[in-house]
């Protein structure tokens, strides 16, 4: 049987679909799903009555569209655009569907690459792969294009709708940083055209399942990155103190060279 559930925290709303194999949203399980997700908003998003627009009105025009979406990735991607519009980054959509779902090779997954946004470019920050280092991937090389679009048009038309953020800062950095842009189904070919710090021209053209992640990673985990920059000084970056993320003993490995 189809389950569909719905976990609200004080100012956090995870919305999970747990489904067999190839399963489908009905038309009433997503008007049920979208019709919860606003009333628990109404009565429990902390910043309620600081909102400059109708919510219920909000609500009322999407429902429709988002019962109408093809399939379910387009629903979730309507639902988290919906809940961006509340400009709250503790408010979000979270969905299980992925793995359980679908084979391997379609499953969610960026190129062995991070970028950052520099100076109003999207640059290279790591280059996790021999094969896109032999190409000449390398560290501060930005991207200009992805399938032919502007790199910056192409976050903002399909990244930066879907974050959920109260800053302009937290919002370039969802959108811009780390492997945010590259995500999609592993067979899924994108072509990126990057130029170096010297001016070459590159253009890589692969899907995610057929590059390796052969380059052994800076960061002890996902929580911690330190390195040495120039002049001699030590760059810590904590990224997250959640439970389950942040780790003593990923820390205790880095702290003699801290």
């Amino acid at each position: 049987m189809r389950k569909i559930v719905i976990l609200v925290f004080i100012m956090s709303i995870i919305v999970a679909s747990r489904a067999e194999k190839r399963a489908s949203l009905t038309i009433d399980q997503k008007a049920f799903i979208v019709s919860r997700f606003c009333t628990e908003i109404k009565y429990n998003f902390v910043h309620y009555n600081k909102l400059t627009f109708d919510w219920d009105s909000l609500c009322m025009s999407e429902l429709p569209k988002l019962c109408k979406t093809e399939n379910d990735d387009d629903f979730i991607k309507g639902l988290k655009r919906l809940n961006s519009k509340l400009s709250d980054g503790h408010t979000f959509i979270i969905s299980n569907r992925g793995i359980n779902e679908l084979p391997q090779q379609e499953w969610i997954k960026p190129f062995p690459m991070t970028t950052r946004l520099i100076d109003g470019c999207v640059v290279v920050d790591k280059v996790e792969s021999m094969i896109l280092k032999s190409m000449g991937v390398v560290r501060g090389s930005k991207i200009l294009t992805i399938d032919g679009e502007n790199i910056k048009d192409f976050c903002y038309r399909n990244i930066l709708p879907e974050v959920c953020s109260s800053t302009s800062q937290w919002s370039d950095y969802m959108t811009f940083c780390n492997y945010q842009i590259s995500k999609a189904p592993g067979n899924k070919v994108s072509t990126f055209e990057f130029r170096t710090p010297e001016g070459k021209l590159i253009t890589m053209s692969s899907n995610r399942n057929d590059i390796d992640w052969d380059l052994s990673k800076e960061n002890v985990s996902d929580c911690f990155e330190f390195r040495i920059i120039d002049g001699d000084i030590g760059y810590l970056n904590v990224k997250s103190f959640a439970q389950g993320r942040f780790k003593k003993e990923d820390f205790d490995t880095i702290y003699r060279k801290i």
